[in-house]
């Protein structure tokens, strides 16, 4: 009789510490809510909000527009494309001869030869930006006195700013070294206030870059209708910028586009038929897109927080009822050997 008290009682306390130990649980702040860890967070945030506005201040500062009056100094002003394989052409009767529209146009080269936005600017007033890395291809580009605004600057394959400069081969031939920062088409776009580019033109030298920068971009927050893709071998092999391990595995050759093609394809892009090797693709969706602002990455890490907590919430509950009733099954036993007993 007195074993079997005492293995109630025990049960008994086991239950009590339990459900004390269940509410304090629960009563704890979250981790968001710690001050010191808020504190720490907050902290972290202003020095990468700091950075960035530097970084788009940079951008805004960089960019150069040449001065009103200036003639275009074009070696074949005359021409109606200047596209390789008459890319400009068809994404022009795509966009049913759009004026006023908005592009970006990476390794832009000298700005004549084998531009994809150069109709766009002269036939159809368009506005845009000339993205160029390589010194030697950057100070010709300046010399055409284009409208668009010309940046001493390429897309970045990844997701922050990658300063670096390209050891140039053939130091012998007066090529400096390019100190040129690379920037991520999301943060280009967000410097000029656009949320939506008419035309995206990538030329660039390696097809694993080029499926970094595609990897890159969030479609959630910057529409684009149309994307031209193109491989255009560097005269220097350094003029290939580092890509990551990813796309080196990925990407089967320097000219192998299918791995970013597979990308835009899973966004609602379709290609247009063209011959090769030009790329263009159409973005069907851009009509159905929903606008989203910067804070949708917050919202979703509340919600993660907020369905953890809910989680912890019930399995503390869960131990406190499961005990709870253990204990009180036990204490029922208890009574009722002991009644039978006497």
């Amino acid at each position: 009789m007195r074993i079997s008290v005492a293995f109630g009682g025990v049960f008994a306390a086991v239950g009590l510490l339990y459900v004390v130990y269940s509410s304090w649980w629960i009563a704890q702040p979250a981790y968001d809510e710690d001050p010191w860890v808020n504190q720490l967070a907050a902290q972290r945030h202003d020095q990468y909000l700091a950075r960035l506005e530097e970084d788009l201040e940079d951008l805004v500062i960089s960019a150069e527009q040449p001065l009103p009056g200036l003639l275009l100094n074009l070696t074949q002003p005359k021409r109606s494309s200047w596209s390789v394989e008459g890319q400009d052409v068809a994404v022009d009767e795509l966009l049913l001869k759009q004026r006023h529209g908005f592009f970006v146009e990476a390794n832009a080269g000298n700005g004549e030869d084998g531009s994809n936005t150069l109709l766009f600017e002269q036939l159809r007033d368009w506005d845009g930006l000339l993205l160029e890395p390589r010194p030697a291809e950057y100070r010709v580009l300046a010399s055409r006195h284009r409208r668009a605004r010309t940046l001493f600057a390429g897309l970045s394959s990844g997701s922050q700013v990658r300063r670096r400069g390209l050891e140039e081969a053939n130091s012998l031939e007066g090529r400096p070294a390019s100190h040129a920062n690379y920037y991520p088409l999301n943060m280009v776009a967000a410097a000029f206030d656009r949320t939506h580019i008419d035309l995206l033109s990538l030329r660039l030298p390696d097809a694993r870059l080029l499926f970094d920068v595609v990897h890159t971009i969030d479609f959630d927050k910057l529409t684009i209708s149309a994307i031209t893709l193109e491989v255009v071998p560097p005269q220097h092999p350094a003029d290939v910028p580092r890509y990551s391990d990813h796309a080196d595995q990925l990407v089967s050759a320097p000219h192998d586009t299918s791995a970013a093609v597979a990308i835009l394809l899973r966004q609602g892009f379709e290609p247009l038929p063209l011959k090769p090797p030009a790329l263009v693709f159409v973005n069907t969706r851009t009509d159905d897109l929903l606008e989203k602002t910067a804070d949708d990455h917050a919202l979703t890490l509340l919600r993660d927080h907020a369905q953890a907590r809910a989680f912890a919430e019930a399995k503390a509950n869960f131990l406190f009822f499961s005990t709870l009733g253990f204990g009180a099954f036990s204490l029922l036993l208890l009574c009722e050997r002991a009644r039978g007993r006497t």
